[in-house]
């Protein structure tokens, strides 16, 4: 599986956890997002990645803290 496939699994694991973690429903996230929640379902499950808008918003509602948890390189290493 390619590098940026496991980080999307990784993250669509962890944006569901931190929905969960604030008590949202989907619905709600996705109109924190300023998406459809179709969409934010998608994310969630991984078929899509977030738009850079829809991360600013992740961002501006959670902080960059919650959001620096979501995205996970550990066990990666960086290119020299």
């Amino acid at each position: 599986m390619p590098i940026h496939e496991i980080n999307k699994t990784i993250f669509s694991e962890r944006i569901k956890q931190l929905r969960l973690d604030n008590n949202l429903t989907q619905k709600k996230m996705a109109e924190i997002l300023g998406i459809n929640e179709r969409t934010y379902q998608n994310i969630e499950t991984g078929r899509y990645s977030p738009s850079y808008k829809t991360t600013l918003s992740l961002i501006s509602y959670f902080g960059m803290e919650a959001y620096n948890r979501l995205i996970d390189f550990e066990g990666f290493e960086t290119p020299e």
